[in-house]
Order: structure tokens, then C-alpha cells, then sequence
């Protein structure tokens, strides 16, 4: 929130986040397109918060994918991966303040996000691996999909 929120290329934003972990055992599948968000200039934290906790708690994971789709009046962007996934009793705890496991807090990814009306949820599958879904409401999205 020291910054101003400003337009960003999430592909781009997405790229730079994850090119500070090392991802050479894992596939990496982006589809965003030139989809900019308008967002608080930690988005690229909020990014490499999801990848590194793929890294540290997803177990064994092989591939990650960010991709996204229009909803309505929103966008989604899907950040997924292929690890253990997280237990529905702890989906929402994760983005608890209390809560603390190794890596940076979802719940400081959460606050960043929410600066410009952003949401983020888990919805993935136990077993089947991390899912998040991150709602952009319209006139905080530009280009993307139809």
C-alpha cells in the first residue's frame, strides 16, 4: 500500500515472480494473454507467494499453471498445481493472520490483493493438487480473453 496501484501485465508480472525460485524440475503453463490487472504493486509478491508455497507444502510438484477466463462482469485468473493439495478443513485457515507455516503468509497476499477489490480463494481438490482463483471485478481488467 506504499505505492499507488498501477495497470500491470500479469504474464509478465508472473514471469519475473517465479524467476526467483527454482522451478527447473517444474512445467510451467501460462495462458493469460496480455491480461493487465489493475493492482497494488506487490502483485508480483502475492505470485511468487503462490509458487513458493507449490514448492515448499505441494510435496511432489511436477507442473504449475496460471491461466484465466472471463466470468460475468469478471475475470478469473487460476493459479494451479499438481502437489498434495490443502485439506478443505484448512482452506480458508491458510489466509488466517494466526496461521503460520513455512514461506510468506496468504494472508499478506490476501490484504494486497483486496487493496484494489481483488479476492482470492482456494478451490482445489485434496489430492489433486492447490487451485486459486483470483477474481478481478470489471474496470480493474484490460484486454484479456472474451
Amino acid at each position: 500500500g506504499i505505492q499507488p496501484p498501477k495497470w500491470q501485465n500479469v504474464n509478465s508480472v508472473f514471469l519475473y515472480a517465479i524467476s526467483h525460485l527454482d522451478m527447473s524440475h517444474v512445467t510451467r503453463t501460462i495462458n493469460l494473454g496480455s491480461l493487465e490487472i489493475y493492482a497494488d504493486s506487490l502483485l508480483e509478491k502475492v505470485l511468487f507467494t503462490l509458487a513458493e508455497n507449490s514448492l515448499i507444502h505441494g510435496d511432489h510438484v511436477t507442473e504449475i499453471r496460471c491461466s484465466c477466463r472471463r466470468e460475468g462482469a469478471e475475470i478469473i485468473i487460476f493459479y494451479e498445481d499438481d502437489g498434495v493439495g490443502i485439506p478443505d478443513n484448512r482452506k480458508e485457515k491458510i489466509f488466517d493472520h494466526h496461521y503460520t507455516e513455512k514461506g510468506l503468509p496468504l494472508s499478506l497476499a490476501r490484504e494486497i490483493l483486496s487493496i484494489t477489490d481483488i479476492t482470492i480463494r482456494e478451490t482445489g481438490v485434496y489430492g489433486k493438487g492447490a487451485r486459486f482463483e483470483i477474481r478481478v471485478r470489471n474496470g480493474y481488467f484490460r484486454p484479456g480473453p472474451a
